[in-house]
């Protein structure tokens, strides 16, 4: 289902800080692990999670502490991420789900120093007629 590590290149050592385990962690983490203006890490799981749609989660690095987020529905805040978080101007961070059965994509925005929700705003919303393939440039 997935770990969280850190590695010692001193000694080549592996030490796993959060196994995903389902439902309490999500399952299958997924994309870049995003380093914020709060020293914390934040990343996303493609599974898992109360509604097995995946996971919005928080580490800090600090005392290894490890705190779910949010839980992705795939209604009101996506589900099943397929990409990585990137740090907007300020305390906010944008990540980009999309549903390839459904031919939409939707932008997401959350607020970093208003933690816990509500924080999510669904920023865009992209729909393609035809069914082909939205695509970032």
């Amino acid at each position: 289902m997935g770990v969280l590590f850190q590695f010692n290149p001193g000694n080549n050592a592996f030490t796993v800080k959060v196994n995903f385990d389902g439902a309490a962690k999500g399952q299958n983490p997924y994309g870049s692990l995003m380093q914020a203006m709060d020293g914390n890490l934040y990343g996303m799981t493609t599974g898992g999670g109360l509604n097995e749609y995946g996971v919005l989660f928080q580490f800090n690095p600090q005392n290894s502490s490890f705190a779910k987020i949010l839980d992705f529905d795939m209604v009101t805040n996506g589900g099943n991420p397929d990409g990585s978080l990137i740090q907007a101007k300020g305390w906010k961070a944008l990540w980009i789900d999309f549903c390839g059965w459904s031919n939409i994509a939707r932008v997401f925005c959350f607020n970093l120093i208003l933690l816990p929700p509500p924080f999510l705003i669904s920023l865009i919303l992209m729909i393609h007629p035809n069914g082909s393939s939205l695509m970032a440039h």
